[in-house]
């Protein structure tokens, strides 16, 4: 099973269950809703996912999202991330 990966990030940490949740809303929104962007909020988090496109990262076909939490320590909390398609 391939996971998630972190193309790029503001430069703050992400931790770890926070981009968990998020990666599960990037895949519940494009998957099962079927919507572009859509603002969440849950127990240990909150954002705004947005699907970017479909592409090719390395040798894996996937979809990119922009992740972004607000902001920590007055920086943004954002981040780019791809999930490959299992197909």
């Amino acid at each position: 099973m391939l996971g998630t990966y972190l193309v790029n990030w503001s430069g703050q940490p992400i931790p770890a269950p926070e981009m968990m949740v998020m990666r599960r809303v990037a895949v519940e929104m494009r998957t099962i809703h079927g919507v572009k962007e859509v603002e969440f909020t849950h127990d240990i988090c909150a954002g705004i996912c947005t699907y970017q496109k479909t592409a090719i990262f390395g040798a894996v076909g996937g979809l990119f999202f922009l992740g972004d939490f607000g902001s920590r320590n007055n920086q943004p909390n954002t981040v780019n991330f791809f999930i490959p398609r299992m197909r």
